[in-house]
């Protein structure tokens, strides 16, 4: 019997807005005097990836099903 989850809708919003600071670290301009662009692209860069790695592993553990043994 499968059991239906609950949408997590505020963990999508923070996804969407991980995705956004990715995609902001990612821009290229070939203006050297964006020092507020610099800054905050070094800001995104020391949480971006660990914030992904987080939320990968909290929907892991939400939709985690065990393995039932059957030759038991």
């Amino acid at each position: 019997m499968k059991t239906k989850l609950n949408h997590l809708k505020d963990v999508n919003i923070a996804i969407g807005i991980a995705i956004i600071l990715v995609v902001h670290g990612h821009l290229l301009f070939n203006f050297k005097n964006l020092y507020w662009f610099v800054n905050s692209k070094k800001l995104i860069y020391k949480f971006q990836m660990p914030l992904f790695m987080f939320f990968s592993g909290f929907l892991m553990s939400y939709a985690y099903k065990p393995v039932k043994n059957t030759y038991q």
